[in-house]
């Protein structure tokens, strides 16, 4: 296995600078995970199956069809929901710098699917590209008037 687990170092609770290190431990989990299940599981080394929840307590060696459904196991356990978010992008310019508001919304459903979806704003991103492009997540008073903003011109929107 080729990927390597990184020690944390960072503060888990500063979300900023721990998304990193976050990110690496659970990609690197799910693409050990892949492996196992696609690959040849006996490339794997004992501590690198353990590492990925796989074998602990089993005695003797582990055969390649018990490492491939334990780790399609894992994988078909590893998501707690599947959720659609809907973004709707408010073109603010264009023709020269292009700026946007990016509104991303959970669509909360009708039980009876009689009305149309209400969405939940979940957060609203700036985004200013010109040569690359670059965003900012809104907060505080900008976040208010981005979200009022985006209600008045964006007819799923309006309430």
């Amino acid at each position: 296995m080729s990927r390597t687990t990184r020690s944390i170092e960072s503060d888990e609770t500063d979300a900023a600078a721990y998304v990193g290190v976050a990110m690496r431990g659970r990609l690197d989990h799910i693409a050990g995970l892949l492996t196992a299940t696609w690959g040849d599981p006996e490339q794997f080394s004992n501590d690198e199956l353990l590492a990925l929840d796989i074998g602990y307590g089993v005695p003797g060696p582990l055969t390649a069809e018990y490492v491939r459904e334990e780790a399609e196991s894992h994988l078909h356990a590893l998501p707690l929901a599947v959720e659609v978010t809907t973004t709707f992008e408010v073109v603010l310019g264009t023709g020269g710098p292009d700026d946007r508001l990016l509104v991303e919304c959970r669509a909360e459903l009708d039980p009876e699917q009689t009305l149309q979806p209400q969405y939940e704003v979940r957060r609203i991103l700036y985004r200013y590209s010109w040569e690359g492009s670059g965003e900012v997540e809104l907060v505080g008073e900008d976040r208010a008037a981005a979200e009022a903003f985006a209600r008045r011109v964006v007819p799923e929107l309006t309430e």
